[in-house]
């Protein structure tokens, strides 16, 4: 028997290395063959090396043209018939809709689709966004039509909002609390000296709490706070909502806050602070970065939102704040520096939810689960991948 063909289909190879690539090692030691359809950077290299074919394909992401978007789908089922794939796992909000469709069309035999999060559209108030969410909602039903296949979302707010529109039955949920975290890479170690390092990382998107953490900062230094204030991560230029360069770097000269762009070891960034922040009211799934601080642990403070609080439990290891909320985000970011017996408590007390219930490996083991359950892989195929 041949190995049985998993393909992923990811956006960007940079978030498949960062979020998805433990779920193919995995998934190779479990005896499939992987390859991965996404849009490649720097990263297609390192991610060969690990035994993955990459299929370069760029998806317009923000595209609404619906013309543009059939000529993906068809593209996509060309490149699906030419792998022949036993499975595709669909990652992130569009491309479960066009991976689905361009599945079908290609016949794939087994279809996993993962939400990583439903996005800022099902967490916006207005009607601008119940009108969106209609329209998604929707479209996700049509797509859906007839289809048999596990959906994984990564908290029980988009498990009850999918099964409740009608758009996935309840058997067909399965619940995998978001990407995981290696506790090897990702462990404590003994806060630094003052002054303090409160972060904040993430993409650098409005809709991620930027402009909140930047009024905090201003407020706590209006009253005489001498703690740094500092934003990590990428600029998304491709995202209608992202952040302006510019913008980073002027409240960087006005001393506001420092930028300090991409990081690639977080380890070592979240080693620097005493605080993590993540204001965000942009519909997460289950945030990796927060993940990662209490794996570290770090408090945490961030918005009582589905997919924070997921990983974010007040009295243990942080504290929920209302979104938009500037003042309370300053407050909570006082009181923590304030009370550093009860910050490394919940710093503590992070490390050790991490280690029962959000570990790389626990989240791996469930999606492999899920993929055996599909397509299962025999013996001799994991043999082979071994002796390879």
């Amino acid at each position: 028997m041949t190995q049985p063909h998993l393909v992923y289909l990811i956006s960007e190879d940079w978030y498949f290395w960062s979020h998805r690539l433990h779920l193919a090692r995995a998934a190779m030691a479990a005896g499939y063959r992987v390859s991965l359809v996404t849009r490649t950077s720097t990263y297609q290299e390192k991610i060969e090396s690990e035994g993955i074919r990459v299929i370069s394909f760029a998806c317009p992401r923000r595209s609404i043209d619906p013309f543009s978007n059939l000529r993906v789908v068809t593209r996509l089922a060309k490149i699906l018939r030419e792998l022949q794939p036993d499975l595709v796992h669909n990652v992130a909000l569009k491309n479960v809709l066009l991976g689905t469709l361009a599945a079908r069309l290609a016949g794939v035999p087994q279809i996993v689709n993962a939400f990583a999060g439903l996005g800022y559209v099902f967490a916006a108030k207005g009607w601008k966004a119940a009108l969106g969410r209609t329209a998604i909602r929707t479209i996700l039903r049509g797509c859906f039509l007839g289809l048999r296949s596990p959906v994984i979302v990564q908290n029980s707010d988009d498990e009850r909002e999918l099964v409740d529109s009608g758009i996935v039955r309840q058997e067909e949920i399965c619940l995998i609390r978001g990407a995981g975290v290696d506790i090897e890479s990702f462990h404590p170690v003994p806060e630094p000296a003052q002054p303090s390092i409160v972060v904040m990382a993430c993409r650098m998107l409005w809709s991620k709490g930027v402009q909140q953490f930047v009024d905090a900062a201003q407020l706590l230094r209006s009253k005489g706070c001498e703690s740094r204030f500092v934003l990590v991560g990428r600029t998304d230029t491709d995202n209608p909502d992202h952040v302006s360069e510019s913008q980073l770097r002027a409240w960087q000269r006005d001393g506001v806050i420092e930028w300090w762009e991409h990081q690639s070891d977080m380890q070592t960034v979240f080693s620097q602070a005493q605080l993590v922040c993540l204001p965000s009211f942009y519909g997460e799934g289950l945030p990796k970065v927060l993940l990662e601080a209490a794996a570290c642990g770090r408090a945490i403070i961030t918005t009582d939102i589905r997919g924070c609080r997921e990983i974010c439990r007040p009295g243990l290891n942080g504290w929920l704040i209302p979104i938009k909320e500037s003042t309370a985000l300053a407050e909570a970011i006082h009181f923590a520096l304030s009370h550093p017996e009860i910050r490394q408590t919940f710093g503590q007390g992070g490390r050790r939810l991490v280690e029962e219930e959000f570990t790389s490996t626990l989240i791996a083991e469930q999606t492999i689960r899920l993929y055996q359950r599909l397509v299962p892989v025999s013996d001799d195929s994991i043999t082979r991948r071994k002796a390879a």
